[in-house]
Formats: C-alpha cells, structure tokens, sequence
C-alpha cells in the first residue's frame, strides 16, 4: 500500500489504543486497535480496487 497517510494514521491509532491499554482503559485500546486495522484494510481495498 502507497498511501503514507492511512499509514500515519493507523500507525497513530495503534499507538493511542496501546497508551489506553497501558493507562488502564483496556476497552477502548481495543477498539482503537481494532480501527487501525480496519484503516489499513480499507486502504488495501481501495488501492487494490484502483488499478
């Protein structure tokens, strides 16, 4: 996958969920972690349905 910027943003997304889960809110660690792989697959999608 090209696109940098859905890589900065999961890349960002990853790591505010595994600051969540450090800091005690497992929950919502999860769920952030969760949208930073939903964000890469939909970029891989997108890109695969481009070409």
């Amino acid at each position: 996958m090209k696109g940098w910027i859905t890589w900065l943003a999961a890349a960002c997304t990853a790591g505010l969920g595994v600051v969540s889960i450090v800091n005690g809110d497992t929950e919502a660690g999860l769920q952030q972690l969760a949208i930073a792989g939903g964000m890469i697959g939909l970029g891989r999608k997108i890109e695969k349905n481009g070409k």
